[in-house]
């Protein structure tokens, strides 16, 4: 099957949907959420750094949902071209009861069977108290 325009957009709002459930759900329930959406042999990074797994992920997903309960996404600018995409974002939320905002972006490539198959982030850890010590 050939990943299409359609099936990434799709593959975006269902992975944005999952992470802005962290204000109502769990922890877990919010990456297995996540895990929905990425494929078995999913590879991931952070700022460029070397590959890692889905397990590592789930890390660092758990550090992010614990320290900003209240969590919230909005996907900014996207550029789509099958099989990649590239999306700016804003994370907003509270940290130990101070607002914070995060501004990065997200490169990915879908499988064909529209899950993300690899996944970079960008972002500037200093933007969230905790994250970055």
């Amino acid at each position: 099957m050939t990943v299409t325009k359609t099936m990434i957009e799709n593959l975006i709002d269902k992975l944005n949907a999952a992470e802005n459930n962290r204000p109502n759900s769990t922890v877990e329930e919010t990456i297995a959420s996540i895990d929905a959406v990425c494929a078995p042999d999913f590879q991931g990074r952070l700022n460029n750094q070397p590959f890692h797994d889905r397990e590592t992920e789930r890390q660092g997903e758990r550090m992010l949902f614990t320290m900003i309960p209240d969590y919230h996404r909005t996907i900014g600018r996207k550029v789509i071209d099958p099989p990649y995409a590239a999306f700016e974002w804003i994370i907003t939320g509270t940290v130990n009861g101070e607002p914070i905002e995060s501004i990065g972006c997200s490169v990915g490539e879908c499988s064909e069977d529209g899950l993300l198959k690899t996944g970079t982030v960008y972002v500037d850890m200093t933007q969230i108290p905790g994250l970055s010590e």
